[in-house]
């Protein structure tokens, strides 16, 4: 039987014309077809192996699925959309101070505080029952003219005026007896007057308080 398409018989190897066939094409092996508008792959899958190597600067809208990102490396990309960067993953590098919120000192819950990195100032209410190497009073009382130290101390004869809140040196006094007089022939250091004054300098042994200052 003769076969016949838009009035035209089809004999041999006859090629046909395209534009003379309507309707769907039967189940055939499509090998040779060519210029197929990807428009027109409206249903089913494409095998991964039918598509080519994609570059990435194709990817020019929408979200990518975290999942669909596999562990490695970014390029050298901005950060700023990033979220829920988990702090165990910055694991090089500094991050600026600027960067850095607020921190509660309740937060610093191990480790030891450099002391260089306190100031100095003055400690809240606070148990100073872990203090270390602080001087035992022993250590602190162990000469009565040690620096810092009070004491009560008779000035020589000619030793200067003892004006409330002067500066003299130690050699013109010596520690004062229980009865007021002087024992002893100077001390060491810089005292200041901080008992009652005695403006005449002839006089000796007259007894105040001093505090060293030096």
């Amino acid at each position: 039987m003769a076969m016949f398409v838009g009035g035209v018989q089809v004999t041999g190897t006859q090629t046909l014309d395209a534009t003379k066939l309507t309707g769907n094409l039967p189940a055939l092996n499509g090998s040779a077809v060519t210029a197929l508008n990807g428009s027109n792959v409206a249903s089913g899958s494409v095998a991964a192996a039918r598509i080519a190597d994609l570059s990435a600067a194709k990817i020019t809208s929408g979200t990518m699925d975290g999942a669909r990102i596999s562990g490695g490396t970014l390029g050298a990309a901005s950060g700023v959309n990033l979220t829920a960067l988990n702090g165990s993953n910055v694991a090089s590098g500094s991050v600026a101070a600027a960067r850095i919120a607020d921190l509660s000192a309740a937060q610093i819950t191990s480790g030891t505080m450099d002391g260089a990195r306190i100031s100095g100032g003055t400690f809240g209410a606070t148990s100073a029952a872990n203090l270390t190497s602080v001087p035992s009073s022993a250590a602190i009382f162990s000469a009565f003219d040690s620096l810092g130290a009070s004491a009560c101390l008779a000035k020589t004869n000619g030793g200067g005026n003892m004006n409330p809140s002067a500066t003299l040196g130690g050699s013109n006094f010596g520690p004062a007896t229980i009865q007021g007089g002087r024992f002893g022939n100077s001390v060491a250091g810089t005292w200041r007057v901080m008992g009652g004054g005695i403006t005449d300098a002839s006089v000796a042994d007259r007894t105040t308080v001093m505090h060293r200052i030096s």
